[in-house]
């Protein structure tokens, strides 16, 4: 069994799983958006009333594009078109829910980076098994981070000052403000 003690990922020897690491977060990067999103929608279900509508990725027309929907209330577009965008809408007015669904998408990155490292760090796998793992953790912590901490991410077409992150609309709620763009 090959653990993270006998491979020196910074050495010659290293290089090929370090490529397939990069390989892995291409390919769970929209997993890890759609990971986060869950805890928006969970918290959406019972917080909100309407129609909820989940999108991960930008939808243009030329990329690959998966719709869905899910009971009565949930709608899905999936995309891999820059897989790091990802925006769960819903009808609620009241700040404190609004503040809980929007905690949601954080807490569940956060929890699920958790889990991962637990298992990641208290048992020695294969690295079949370390790699895509280590990705996984690695990619919820950075969406944990992105999302929590209160400021604009990366201006997109629709939104040219910038997101505001899922923390800085919790700011925003919590001193009076609306939690839009």
């Amino acid at each position: 069994m090959i653990s993270l003690a006998t491979i020196d990922y910074f050495s010659q020897e290293g290089i090929p799983y370090l490529a397939l690491g990069f390989f892995y977060f291409w390919l769970l990067q929209p997993f890890t958006t759609l990971a986060h999103e869950t805890g928006h929608v969970l918290c959406a279900l019972f917080f909100s009333r309407g129609r909820i509508l989940v999108r991960v990725g930008e939808s243009k027309e030329s990329g690959f594009k998966v719709n869905f929907k899910m009971g009565r209330r949930l709608f899905c577009s999936i995309g891999f078109n820059n897989p790091l965008s990802g925006v769960t809408v819903f009808r609620q007015q009241k700040v404190i829910n609004r503040s809980l669904i929007l905690f949601g998408g954080p807490f569940f990155s956060f929890i699920i980076s958790g889990l991962t490292g637990f298992l990641l760090f208290s048992n020695s796998f294969s690295a079949a098994i370390e790699i895509p793992l280590a990705v996984w953790f690695c990619l919820n912590l950075l969406s944990f981070l992105r999302s929590a901490l209160p400021v604009r991410l990366k201006p997109t077409i629709s939104c040219p000052d910038g997101v505001p992150s899922d923390g800085l609309q919790i700011l925003r709620l919590l001193c009076g403000g609306k939690s839009g763009n």
